[in-house]
């Protein structure tokens, strides 16, 4: 009798922590797949809010190609355009571009340097366009006056370019 209580006993036992196991076994399958589900929200903010800095980021660099489209235009009216007003004007766009940069590098790091070219594009049309503006008073002949129309035609070319590759990344 005493061997028939025991053996009850270790059955019940027994019973009890294969309960026990699968119980924990199906505790911890629910928690990995929560653990997954969050992880997936997760990554889905993430993408979300990436995607809203791009489309920032896009709309920087439309802003820029719009501003350097009427730099054109200044260029051919720049008695008017003191060098005061030439660092107020340009300073904006010269924000904007860092703006970029760093949206772009953040996001996307594979496109940093196209970003980082772009900006050295910009520092250099900038200091030319300065010199024309101060020095030569716009003469459409010059080697300076030509290289800074080219440089602006390079760089709008390059935002366009940029403003494409991001727009692929965000639609």
């Amino acid at each position: 009798m005493l061997f028939l209580y025991l053996y009850l006993l270790i059955v019940l036992i027994s019973i009890g922590l294969v309960t026990l196991g699968l119980v924990e076994f199906k505790n911890y399958f629910e928690e990995e797949k929560l653990r997954k589900h969050l992880a997936s929200e997760t990554a889905k903010k993430r993408e979300h809010q990436a995607k809203e800095k791009l489309i920032k980021a896009k709309s920087i660099l439309q802003s820029m190609a719009q501003e350097l489209s009427v730099i054109s235009s200044t260029i051919k009216q720049v008695d008017e355009l003191s060098p005061v007003d030439f660092q107020k004007r340009y300073q904006d766009l010269w924000d904007k571009s860092n703006e970029a940069q760093m949206l772009i590098a953040f996001y996307v790091p594979t496109l940093k340097e196209t970003a980082e070219n772009l900006d050295n594009l910009l520092s250099d049309y900038w200091r030319k366009l300065y010199s024309v503006l101060v020095g030569e008073q716009a003469e459409r002949t010059t080697p300076n006056y030509l290289e800074v129309v080219e440089y602006s035609q390079i760089i709008s070319d390059d935002i366009n370019a940029l403003r494409q590759k991001v727009n692929q990344l965000v639609y």
